[in-house]
């Protein structure tokens, strides 16, 4: 994530897109200079450090947990992840694994409304939850304390929630609220939800998490209680707990506030997503945008696909830092602003680099260049200097997201689930250093080979005059203007 200061326009845009798509890591632009010494990070010893021991379980009824304890921590996190997330909403309810989620905290058979909230809370402790397309978490990072007590509420709504009318009324008021601030009022962030909609055409991640207002209106309480029936049983969840934990201790709490919620049959697995990557192309006018954004995206690996370390440091050498092939910003000629906000869901991916232009650049311009530059990479690959910079960075980045306990539980709550291994993270790491320039080639040529899809989001209203204003204005007027306006 970038250490710069961001040009607003594209940070809205960043943020809003952010906002909108769940669990999604933009990569900015870095100010870090290669050396001539670069090595990859020897992964193992900070790993280590990092994750001193794990243990793993299974209770008879089918849930499983991970139990990850730090030494000189004053806090636990307690992450609750389901192998259910938007894609497995049924055809028109969109929106429903996250009504869900938001109903998960109206009550359950023995806690009522918004206790689980006052349990954590009073302690000192916070709570989030998180529906994407994949997953949803429910996460608590609360005093040693208090784990007992959470975790007994976290049981009970694992064995039911309390539904009414009026209950779901409310959170679907809530929910609508939370479109219009995370989405509908938002510049840039329609138009990017739009986009991913195209890109993902046919497939389930089509859907947003939110849902269509429509349809999130069509969902009843029927709908809630069948949907926690199939999903929320014992044996499609996974416990992660992180922290100041003793492992004993963390054992028992979970076997005795989990062990008697009663098995239920798993729901059968999705299809498989296929993804016609064939390009689209999109232009859209949004009355909130400040100025004009133009997008060059290319489909991608999944993020187990054993390419996936290779597209990631693509990224990174494209526009991972200000001397980045593709940081046409710094240079100045064609973009105000540019960096990446890229993709990698369980069974789709997407490389993405959005631009800011400058007062007299086109998009066909900007085209162009990014095109010539992509190409070069496919054809030549990356030198050994700049493989090993963005190879660092990327390893960086991984160290990063796994150094607090709730960082940790969330990578190792989606490792498990996804590959049973709570401790993939390493083995990425270490992929990342394996990596040479003639493989970072290939894979470049694979994911090249196609031109890219396209998004253009122009302004309306008084917004949409000011770029031929600032070109029709004596260059050094214009360019002064432009500097201070945006």
């Amino acid at each position: 994530m970038s250490r710069r200061k961001r040009a607003p326009a594209l940070r809205r845009l960043r943020i809003a897109l952010v906002l909108v798509l769940s669990g999604l890591a933009p990569i900015g632009l870095w100010p870090t200079a290669a050396g001539a010494g670069c090595q990859p990070i020897e992964t193992a010893p900070l790993a280590s450090r990092l994750v001193p021991r794990v243990e793993t379980g299974r209770l008879a009824n089918g849930l499983r947990y991970v139990v990850v304890p730090r030494d000189g921590e004053h806090s636990v996190t307690v992450r609750i992840a389901y192998d259910v997330g938007s894609r497995r909403d049924p055809e028109g309810l969109g929106g429903l694994a996250h009504v869900l989620e938001h109903l998960m905290f109206d009550g359950s058979p023995t806690i009522g409304p918004g206790e689980h909230f006052r349990r954590v809370r009073d302690v000192g402790g916070r709570v989030n939850a998180i529906t994407d397309w994949d997953l949803t978490d429910y996460v608590e990072t609360i005093p040693p304390g208090a784990f007992d007590r959470v975790l007994a509420s976290e049981a009970d709504r694992m064995r039911g929630v309390a539904l009414s009318d009026d209950g779901l009324a409310t959170q679907l008021a809530s929910i609508e609220e939370e479109e219009a601030l995370r989405l509908s009022n938002v510049p840039y962030a329609v138009g990017a939800s739009a986009f991913l909609s195209r890109l993902w055409a046919g497939t389930p991640y089509a859907r947003s998490p939110l849902g269509p207002k429509a349809e999130r209106r069509a969902i009843r309480l029927e709908d809630v209680a069948r949907f926690h029936a199939e999903h929320y049983a014992p044996g499609n969840a996974l416990v992660v707990v992180v922290g100041a934990i003793d492992p004993a201790e963390a054992r028992r709490v979970i076997e005795t506030r989990f062990g008697d919620v009663p098995p239920r049959a798993l729901p059968a697995p999705p299809p498989p997503v296929e993804v016609d990557a064939r390009p689209r192309h999109v232009t859209l006018a949004d009355p909130l945008a400040p100025v004009p954004v133009y997008g060059l995206v290319w489909h991608a690996v999944p993020a187990r696909h054993p390419d996936a370390p290779a597209v990631a440091v693509l990224d990174d050498l494209l526009l991972g830092h200000r001397d980045a092939r593709l940081a046409l910003a710094r240079k100045g000629r064609l973009a105000l602003q540019a960096y990446s906000i890229s993709f990698a869901l369980r069974e789709a991916g997407l490389l993405s680099f959005v631009f800011a232009p400058r007062t007299f650049a086109r998009f066909a311009e900007i085209r162009e260049e990014v095109e010539t530059r992509v190409a070069r990479l496919a054809r030549e690959g990356p030198d050994a200097a700049e493989l090993c910079r963005a190879i660092v960075h990327e390893q960086s980045e991984g160290l990063a997201a796994v150094d607090t306990n709730e960082g940790l539980a969330g990578v190792v709550a989606r490792d498990m689930v996804e590959t049973g291994e709570p401790l993939a993270f390493v083995q990425r790491l270490d992929a990342l250093a394996a990596l040479t320039p003639e493989a970072v080639r290939d894979v470049a040529r694979r994911t090249f080979e196609s031109a890219p899809s396209t998004l253009v989001i122009a302004p309306t209203g008084p917004m949409r005059w000011l770029k031929p204003v600032l070109e029709w204005l004596p260059d050094a007027v214009g360019a002064s203007l432009e500097r201070s306006l945006l």
